[in-house]
């Protein structure tokens, strides 16, 4: 050992151990907050995804099962509204039973998706769909005057812009038939303007038809449901009331 150095071999070899016994201890400091990182993305990112689950079946037992419902429950009150001399009773009964069929073997479903340990929406929760002509139809048998005008060609409408319209259709037919004044007359009009797929619908409301107060019938999701699915697809929705008249238009690429 040299006398007149400054550090001997023995602080040397402390000083080496302790800057190891340093430099492991950041070093395993930054792998477990690196794994912590990573671990917290992992968690964040699943739980994003079990909420875009759940919103996802909100949405689609919106569509499917409260649709089903609404039909039973707006077709039973409709038959107390008119003389039953007027009506077919049997064939009203027989089609209220079959939407009362449809809701129960959803509300089966449903059952079974929430005891699963994984969210898999089955095709009896799948939203439904409904044509134009459809929808003209069914607004019909709920005692509407309906005047339509469309001519669209298959061929000139994405299928994503096609899907998305069969999709709102039976929501906005629902909406008619619980806010529209009964018996008055609605206008359908869809037609194919420069590069894009045009659809209106006006329907008259009636303050009386408003202020009735049935939470049972609104999950106050209908719109919104209607507007993220036309944003989805690239178009664009609005709805609202002028002059007694509620406008529905939706614009989608074609």
């Amino acid at each position: 050992m040299d006398p007149e150095s400054p550090v001997s071999p023995v602080d040397f070899l402390a000083l080496t151990i302790w800057a190891f016994i340093i430099v492991s201890a950041i070093g395993m400091g930054r792998l477990l907050g690196a794994r912590k990182l990573q671990r917290d993305r992992l968690r964040t990112q699943w739980e994003r995804n079990e909420q875009k689950q759940r919103d996802r079946l909100a949405s689609n037992l919106h569509d499917s099962v409260v649709s089903s419902l609404t039909s039973v429950v707006m077709r039973a009150e409709s038959l107390t509204l008119v003389p039953l001399k007027d009506v077919d009773l049997p064939g009203e009964l027989e089609e209220i039973a079959d939407d009362a069929r449809v809701s129960m073997i959803q509300v089966r479903e449903l059952i079974r998706v929430l005891k699963a340990d994984t969210i898999q929406i089955p095709p009896q929760l799948h939203p439904r769909t409904e044509s134009i002509q459809q929808t003209i139809t069914r607004l019909r048998e709920a005692g509407f005057i309906v005047t339509s005008s469309f001519s669209l060609n298959r061929n000139n409408i994405p299928e994503e812009s096609g899907n998305a319209l069969v999709r709102v259709l039976p929501e906005i037919g629902t909406n008619i038939i619980k806010h529209a004044a009964p018996g008055s007359e609605i206008t359908v009009d869809a037609h194919i303007r420069g590069k894009g797929l045009v659809f209106n619908v006006e329907n008259r409301i009636t303050p009386e038809r408003l202020s009735i107060s049935r939470p049972y019938l609104s999950s106050g999701q209908g719109l919104e449901s209607i507007a993220k699915t036309i944003r989805a697809a690239g178009g664009c929705f609005t709805a609202g009331e002028e002059s007694g008249m509620w406008l529905t238009r939706i614009e989608l690429p074609s």
